[in-house]
């Protein structure tokens, strides 16, 4: 879909949750910048495919990771250590 200047369209932050976002601008080579709405502030420019017209469609790409994690982050499997440390 081809976003114009003002629209708001939706994108998907750390594949984890939906910011709605409005298009301030159309750039060349499939490219659009764009502004955060609500209370964060800033912009970022992205290429056409990671901007998705409703809110919907944007949930349907969120990662739902579930992976459950133990242990400390710094235990790891060493067995191809060679020096078996």
């Amino acid at each position: 879909m081809a976003f114009q200047k003002g629209m708001t369209a939706y994108i998907v932050e750390n594949r984890c949750q939906v910011a709605p976002v409005v298009i301030v601008r159309s750039e060349g080579y499939g490219f659009y910048t764009a502004h955060f709405t609500g209370r964060r502030h800033g912009a970022v420019r992205l290429r056409a495919s990671r901007f998705y017209a409703t809110e919907a469609e944007a949930r349907r790409h969120v990662l739902h990771d579930t992976r459950v994690i133990s242990g400390s982050q710094y235990q790891y499997d060493n067995s191809r250590s060679p020096y078996g440390i």
